[in-house]
Order: C-alpha cells, then structure tokens, then sequence
C-alpha cells in the first residue's frame, strides 16, 4: 500500500517540478520592463507578475533570447540569438546584476568582445576583435573605471596605414605616456601627462620629424604651440592662454619670421608686424576687431626705408594718408583718405620738401589741380 502511495507522489512530483523548470515561450511584447536607478525588473504584461524561471523570448525580427529569471530579476544565463538562431552573445547574472564574462559573438561564430563584470560593474580586462579574429583593441577596467593600459588598432584610409594607440589610465583618468605609432613602428603621435589635466602632444609627419607640438593645462591649451613643415621647418608658432591665441608667428622656409599678429578672445587684435624673407620689416600696424585699424607704415624690402604711412578705420582708408620719398626720406605726397578714396586737398612735394602741385578730390574723383613752380 506504501509503494503505491509513494509512486502516486513521486508521479506528481516530477510533474510539478517538470512545470517549474519548463522553459516559457513568449515575446518581448508582453514583457514589463521597470527600471529603479540600476535595478530592473521585467513582469508578464497579462498577471503584472515578476518573471520567474527560464524563458525564450523573442523580437519581430526572429531574434530571440534564454534569459532565466527570479523574482523578476535576470539570474542566471541570458544567451541572445539572432533571426537565423546564430549565438549572438551569453554572460551571466546574479541577482539582477552582470558577473563575470560577457562574450559576443559575429554571425560567422567568432568572438567579436569579451568583457568582465563583478558586481554589475566593469572590472577587469575587456577586449574587441576583428572578423577575422585580430585584436583591435584592449580595455582594463577597476569598479567601472579605467584603469590600465589600453590598446587600439586604427585604420587611417586617407593615408592607408594601421595605427597602434597605448593609452594608460588609472582610476579613470588618463596617466602617464600615450603612444599612437604605425604597425612598422613610426611615431605619429605622443602624449606626456603631468597630472589629468595638464600634458604635453607631439605629433609627427609620416617621415617621423615632428608636425606639432603643444602644452595643455587644465584640459586647455597654454603656451608656445610649435607647426612644423615635413621638411622638420618651423612654420607657426602660437602663444594660447585658456584655449586663446595671444599672438601668431609664421615663418618663411628659410626659417626668418614672416608676419607676428595679435589676437585677443580668439580674434585678430593688436599689432601686426610684417617681414620679407631677408628679415626686414615691410608693413605694421594694429587691428581692431579683425579689421585695420589707425595708422598703418609700410616699408621698402631693402634698407627699410618708409614708404607710406595710411590711416584705416573697420578696415577702409580714412584720415590722412602719406608717401614719402625713400632716398630723401621726405613727403613725396598727402592727403585725406574716405571710405577708401582720396577726398579733399592733395599735395605734391619734391625731395627738398618744396610744393610742387596740389589735387583737389571728390569720393576718388578729381576735380582740380594747381601746379607752382
């Protein structure tokens, strides 16, 4: 009677558990997913209640995952599938929460990432193939943040190369040497840092001399930036502060200053000075607001010497305007200057200063001359 009893229970038994472990069937469509901060529960959108057990759920698409849950909380495996059933990717969950592994897969089967979770968050070593099962980066994470060497491997179609970067971090903010070189070697790229926030950047042309080279300082750029040619000429040289230009330098190929401009808020202001490739002055004068400004000199290329004195306002000629004889050094001509033509009284002198004509104008128009003898 005993044996008979005990069978009729252990035949209800596997039937309740066979009903407990059996896998639902469903889609994402009747699934409840609520969030609170970083929890997330999923409920059946028909009984409202928490998700328990293994479940196949699917999207319109075909794609579907095995998600095992308790109390509404993923625990367990949660393996993805795409729409032709390849293996999209698995990790596992305790309590809600990722733990360790995490894999993804492309449609050919091969890894495409493997990451590490501990305790819901990112901790340790995360990396990122290629299809064809090649490294192109590396990750290491403490407690969700960056900590460790990190590495890179960049495609550049402009200048069909492979760029390698190490990067290091420690507990979440950038340190030490960062490199960027190409796969046979070459220095494109470094970056010294001080501290988070201050460093120093080079970067070089494919022939390996230096292209550039700048200080930042609390994440923005202070000092002399230095722009080389390939041919390892020095280009332009800027003075920022706070991410502004102070002042420009350019430089001809024979290395002799070109032009020395002013800046202020990050727009031409300030004196400007102009030379020829022997080094002498040709022009200087003073902008405002990006346009010229009062009185502007120019300056013949051989000895120096002054060959106009021109007053600008936003840009245009206005006020007196002046020409000078450059042997006698003396005023060969002058007059008035509006909205960019001669207006007014013209006169002429000879080198011994003596006047010698006088021009009348209207808006760039003459209307009158005298001469004397």
């Amino acid at each position: 009677m005993c044996l008979k009893n005990c069978n009729v229970f252990l035949f209800f038994l596997m039937i309740t558990t066979h009903s407990l472990i059996a896998q639902v069937y469903t889609s994402w469509d009747n699934v409840v997913t609520k969030r609170f901060g970083k929890e997330t529960i999923f409920t059946s959108r028909e009984d409202k209640k928490p998700l328990n057990g293994a479940y196949k759920i699917s999207e319109s698409s075909g794609a579907y995952a095995d998600i095992t849950f308790k109390n509404g909380k993923i625990d367990g495996t949660y393996t993805s599938y795409d729409f032709s059933g390849n293996k999209s990717s698995e990790a596992n969950y305790v309590n809600g929460k990722i733990e360790g592994k995490q894999i993804s897969y492309f449609q050919n089967g091969k890894v495409q990432e493997e990451t590490n979770y501990k305790n819901g968050l990112k901790d340790g070593t995360w990396v990122t193939y290629d299809r064809k099962g090649t490294i192109i980066r590396t990750e290491k994470y403490k407690q969700d943040k960056k900590d460790g060497k990190w590495t890179k491997r960049l495609k550049n179609p402009a200048e069909n190369t492979i760029i390698l970067v190490t990067e290091y971090y420690k507990n979440g903010d950038p340190t030490g040497h960062w490199l960027e070189k190409l796969d046979d070697g070459k220095l494109r790229q470094e970056t010294i840092y001080s501290n988070p926030t201050d460093y120093v950047k080079k970067s070089y042309h494919l022939n390996g001399k230096i292209a550039e080279e700048l200080q930042v300082k609390e994440r923005k750029k202070n000092g002399i930036a230095s722009y080389f040619t390939p041919e390892g000429i020095l280009q332009f040289k800027v003075n920022y502060d706070n991410d502004y230009i102070v002042y420009k330098e350019e430089y001809f190929d024979n290395g002799t200053l070109k032009s020395k401009i002013a800046y202020q808020y990050g727009r031409i202001n300030g004196p400007c000075e102009k030379y020829n490739e022997d080094g002498i002055k040709i022009e200087q004068g003073q902008y405002v607001d990006t346009y010229k400004s009062g009185v502007w000199k120019t300056y013949e290329g051989k000895k120096g010497r002054q060959i106009s004195a021109l007053t600008y306002k936003n840009g245009k000629l206005n006020g007196v305007g002046k020409f000078y004889d450059t042997k006698s050094k003396t005023v060969e001509m002058e007059g008035n200057y509006l909205s960019g033509k001669k207006h007014g009284i013209w006169k002429h002198y000879d080198p011994a200063g003596e006047l010698i004509k006088e021009e009348e104008y209207n808006k760039g128009k003459q209307i009158s001359e005298k001469t004397y003898n």
